[in-house]
């Protein structure tokens, strides 16, 4: 959680140099993992074997949850990223068609 906090403060203290549709992209991401974060952490205070079995399949949602959103989004929205610093660096998208590679 504390390195979820350090990567949300240097994000908002760095975000005027990032275009506005991708600052809400991140800002987005980085309050749904928390939030997943969040849910998971209420569990970790308990020992698996203090837990029923319903609290125990809430504590497996919550880190699958959690899971999901880091395995899901956070590759598409690095990937976005990275275009756009390669955007606003010069570099021109090169498609398939213009390199030929596909074929």
């Amino acid at each position: 959680m504390i390195k979820l906090v350090d990567l949300y403060r240097f994000f908002d203290k760095h975000r005027i140099y990032l275009p506005e549709h991708i600052c809400g992209t991140l800002e987005q991401l980085i309050t749904d993992v928390r939030s997943h974060v969040t849910k998971f952490g209420v569990y970790l205070t308990w020992d698996d074997s203090s837990l029923r079995d319903h609290t125990r399949t809430e504590k497996q949602d919550a880190w699958l949850g959690g899971w999901d959103a880091i395995k899901n989004q956070i590759p598409s929205v690095r990937k976005n990223l990275e275009g756009e610093f390669r955007t606003m660096l010069g570099q021109q998208i090169v498609t398939d068609k213009q390199t030929n590679w596909s074929q």
